[in-house]
C-alpha cells in the first residue's frame, strides 16, 4: 500500500526479475543493474513477453512455444504478504488540516497472491488473483477496515506458429532501463520501483507479436480499457501502437509510434548500451504531438481558477531521460538519471496550481454546501493533471546493493526536483531471509518548502512487511 501522491499508490508484491530480451517489457522493479553482461541473465529464447515465465523457477521470460508447446502443464505458486505502515502528514496551505486527501496516519494490510499458470498446446493462460484485508486510521475519520478480492492481472496468449503470437487480457505493460519513468511508454505513466512491497494492476491489451530471431520482435499493441484498479494520471483513452525491438550483446533498442484518440501521433524509443561489464548507458524518450496536461486557468467560477488542457501549441511536449550506471566487483551499482520534460508545469503555472489546491484545501476543510462537488473535482484534477512529475527538470541518484545471488538487495535513492528545490530520500530492502521468507521494506522522506511538489502533502512515509512463499 502506498499512500503518498508523489509514489505510485500500488497494492503489494514481491519483485520478479528483469526481463532483458529484446522486446525489453519487463515486470520487475529494480535498476537496471542486471543488464552489464557481468551480470545480467543470458538473452532468452523469446523475448516476446514482459511476463516472467510461470513454468520457471526462479521466474524469467518466456520460453520458445516451439520448444515447449508440447509440455502441457499447470503451476500454482503462491505469496502470503503481511505489512504495516505509518504516514506524517505535512502541514501546509496545500493541506491546513494534514487530511487534504484523507490519507490514513497508519496502516496495515494482510494479502494473498497466488499465481495461474496453464500451458496446453499452443495457449498460455495466466490470472493473478488477489484477496487482500487492510486497516487503517486517521486522526479525523478514525480507523477502518475494509477487504476485497480481485484480478491483478490475467491474459490468454496463443501461438499461431512458433514466431508469432496473439494475446489478450490485462496486463501491467513495463519496459525499458530507466528507474524514474520510462517516457517512452505510452500506457503508464509509472512503474513500481521505489517500492519492493508493490506492484501495478494492468489494463486491457490485445497484442501481436512477431519474432523472426533471436535479435529482433515487432509488436502490435491495442490499449482498448482502462483497467478497473488501473491508477491513472490523466483521463484514459484508447491507444495504438507499433513496437520494433533489437537485442544485441552490447546494444539493445526499442522504437515505437502510437496513436491516442485524444493526443494523436505519438513516438518515442530507447537505446541500451554496454560498453563495458560494468558500464551501462541508456537514454528514453517521447515527443507527441497534442498536449494533454491539465492546467490552470483563469475561470468565472466560484474558485477563479479551473484546471483545463491548453488551446493551441503552448508546450511542445517531449520527455528526455538519460542515466547511466556503474556496478563495482563487490556488486554496489551506482546510477544516475536526468529527467527533461518540455511540457512540465513553469514557474508560473505551479503557482497558480499551488493557489488553486490552496483555495479548494481551504473550503474543503470547512463548510460543506453545493460547492463540494466541484471543489473535489477541482481536488481531483489539481493532484492528477496528466504528468507523472509536475516540473520540467529532475535528478535521480541511486545507490543500491545485492547479494545472495541477487535474491536480496537494498537501495538508497535520491530524487531532486531542480525547479522547486525539493527532494525525496528513498531507502528500500528485498531481503531473502530462506527459501520461503523474505523481508521487505522502504520509507519516503520528503524535503523542501511547504508549497513545493515533495513536500506539500506528505513529510514522511514508511512501511515494512514480511513475504512468505509456497
Amino acid at each position: 500500500m502506498l499512500h503518498s501522491p508523489v509514489a505510485v499508490r500500488a497494492e503489494s508484491q514481491a519483485p520478479t526479475e528483469l526481463d532483458a530480451g529484446p522486446a525489453a517489457e519487463a515486470s520487475e522493479a529494480q535498476a537496471p543493474a542486471e543488464l552489464p553482461a557481468a551480470t545480467r541473465p543470458a538473452a532468452p529464447a523469446a523475448p516476446w513477453d514482459n511476463q516472467p515465465d510461470p513454468f520457471a523457477t526462479p521466474p524469467s521470460v518466456e520460453p520458445n512455444p516451439s520448444a515447449s508447446a508440447d509440455q502441457d502443464s499447470v503451476r500454482i505458486s503462491a505469496r502470503l504478504v503481511g505489512s504495516v505502515g505509518a504516514l506524517e502528514a505535512a502541514r501546509s496551505r496545500e493541506n491546513p488540516n494534514k487530511d487534504m486527501l484523507r490519507l490514513p496516519a497508519q496502516f496495515a494490510e494482510l494479502a494473498a497472491r497466488p499465481d495461474i499458470a496453464v500451458r496446453y498446446g499452443n495457449w498460455t493462460l495466466l490470472a493473478k488473483p488477489r484477496a487482500r484485508v487492510s486497516w487503517e486510521r486517521s486522526a479525523s475519520h478514525g480507523s477502518d477496515v475494509s477487504s476485497d478480492a480481485y484480478l491483478l492481472e490475467w491474459y490468454a496468449r496463443y501461438a499461431l506458429v512458433p514466431s508469432l503470437l496473439v494475446s489478450g487480457g490485462s496486463e501491467s505493460l513495463q519496459w525499458g532501463p530507466s528507474l524514474l519513468i520510462s517516457p517512452s511508454n505510452l500506457f503508464f505513466l509509472q512503474n513500481n520501483r521505489l517500492n519492493p512491497l508493490a506492484e501495478i494492476p494492468g489494463s486491457y491489451f490485445a497484442r501481436a507479436v512477431w519474432v523472426p530471431s533471436s535479435t529482433w520482435s515487432a509488436s502490435l499493441i491495442a490499449n482498448v480499457l482502462r483497467g478497473e484498479r488501473q491508477e491513472t494520471f490523466r483521463e484514459f483513452e484508447r491507444r495504438y501502437a507499433a513496437k520494433l525491438d533489437f537485442h544485441g550483446s552490447f546494444l539493445e533498442a526499442s522504437a515505437l509510434v502510437g496513436f491516442g484518440e485524444r493526443s494523436k501521433l505519438q513516438a518515442g524509443g530507447y537505446v541500451v548500451c554496454v560498453p563495458r561489464d560494468e558500464i551501462l548507458l541508456y537514454i528514453d524518450a517521447r515527443f507527441d504531438l497534442r498536449d494533454r496536461t491539465l492546467r490552470p486557468v483563469t475561470s468565472g467560477g466560484s474558485f477563479g481558477l479551473d484546471m483545463a488542457e491548453p488551446s493551441g501549441h503552448v508546450h511542445p511536449p517531449g520527455n528526455v531521460l538519460v542515466g547511466g550506471s556503474y556496478t563495482f566487483a563487490s556488486s554496489l551499482t551506482l546510477s544516475v538519471e536526468y529527467l527533461f520534460q518540455s511540457n512540465g508545469f513553469d514557474d508560473n503555472e505551479a503557482a497558480q496550481l499551488h493557489s488553486l489546491r490552496t483555495r479548494v484545501a481551504g473550503y474543503l476543510s470547512g463548510s460543506m454546501d453545493q460547492l463540494a462537488e466541484d471543489a473535489a473535482r477541482l481536488a481531483h484534477e489539481a493532484y492528477t493533471p496528466g504528468l507523472r512529475f509536475l516540473r520540467r527538470h529532475y535528478s535521480v541518484a541511486q545507490a543500491r546493493y545485492v547479494w545472495g545471488d541477487s535474491s536480496s538487495s537494498i537501495s538508497l535513492w535520491w530524487i531532486s526536483n531542480w525547479n522547486d528545490k525539493s527532494q525525496l530520500l528513498v531507502p528500500s530492502f528485498d531481503a531473502a531471509v530462506s527459501n520461503h521468507w523474505s523481508l521487505l521494506g522502504w520509507a519516503l522522506l520528503g524535503g523542501g518548502s511547504s508549497d513545493s511538489e515533495f513536500r506539500g502533502l506528505v513529510a514522511a512515509e514508511g512501511q515494512i512487511g514480511a513475504s512468505y512463499s509456497f
